[in-house]
């Protein structure tokens, strides 16, 4: 899948969106890699917010209002928690005036802070416009993308960062290549997202030090998957861009694909972290979710009770 920078959206968008730069402006060369926006509405206030990590976020009138309406340290904080979500940019619409807090928290965390003169739907219909025009088909991105305990995981980071090795782990553990390094994506007929590799590369991995592997012949058929869908999106990052990073999971957060929301787990990379064994964890919470089961929204509401004085159990 084709990705732009904000610097893009910014020139292609100056006269049909009325974009202006209000701050932020070393960030544009954050990259946008979706249709749509993220509008979060009243539901800015919440613990569990969903913003999509690869698109535009958008505060309109409802938003301002509910960050007016919260205490002094509470908007702060939700303030910081977005910057820290590193959305590639926000919008405000209709031209409405950026509080001080929002234009200073922005500028030191370089993220571009954008005003358009559109809003309300008209917005998010001309900025879909505009993104397809300069995003074109998305038909496929750069990733890992392996079947774990039965669930679609595509390992995504920069270049060098260890998603083959990491997937090679992964296979040695007993889980599946679908495709490295390309992913061809497409919709199926119930409107999943799925992913294939390419046939000149097909059972091929790239691992540095060692060269292209057939991991057909080294690991067997069983190693092999052609295809399946993507259910979650694992994007590996460096360190150091975790030292602020929320660090209780509640912050959800998802990955655009096909105009599909995916879940994304961001996950930080080191040295003496084993990331294979931490993207196997990963899918087996991520599997007790869909089961309904929740162990830190429970664990969440314990500690809510007895910030409240009520029993834990």
């Amino acid at each position: 899948m084709r990705s732009i920078h904000v610097e893009d959206l910014l020139r292609e968008g100056s006269k049909s969106l009325g974009l202006k730069p209000l701050a932020g402006l070393s960030g544009l060369g954050r990259t946008v890699s979706s249709w749509k926006v993220s509008r979060p509405g009243k539901a800015l206030s919440r613990q569990q917010m969903r913003i999509g990590a690869n698109r535009p976020l958008i505060l309109g009138r409802t938003e301002l209002e509910v960050l007016k309406g919260l205490s002094q340290g509470r908007r702060r904080a939700l303030l910081r928690e977005l910057a820290l979500m590193e959305v590639p940019c926000l919008i405000l619409e209709d031209s409405l005036p950026c509080p001080e807090e929002l234009l200073l928290l922005f500028q030191s965390h370089t993220i571009p802070l954008l005003s358009s003169s559109l809003g309300g739907s008209r917005l998010n219909r001309e900025m879909a416009k505009v993104l397809r025009e300069l995003l074109g088909p998305p038909l496929h991105i750069q990733g890992v993308l392996l079947k774990v305990l039965g669930l679609g995981v595509l390992i995504i980071g920069r270049s060098g960062i260890g998603k083959s090795e990491c997937a090679l782990d992964l296979i040695d553990r007993g889980h599946c290549l679908v495709a490295d390094d390309f992913v061809e994506l497409f919709m199926d007929p119930k409107g999943k997202v799925k992913g294939r590799s390419p046939e000149l590369i097909r059972h091929h991995m790239e691992v540095r030090g060692l060269g292209i592997l057939n991991i057909m012949e080294l690991f067997g058929p069983e190693a092999i998957e052609e295809c399946c869908s993507v259910d979650l999106v694992v994007e590996l990052l460096e360190w150091a861009q975790f030292e602020e990073e929320d660090r209780s999971g509640l912050v959800r957060r998802t990955f655009t694909l096909l105009d599909k929301d995916l879940p994304l787990l961001r996950m930080p990379v080191s040295l003496n972290r084993n990331i294979a064994i931490l993207v196997e964890v990963a899918v087996r919470n991520h599997l007790l979710g869909m089961r309904g089961r929740s162990p830190l929204r429970s664990f969440d509401r314990k500690i809510q009770r007895r910030l409240h004085g009520g029993a834990t159990q």
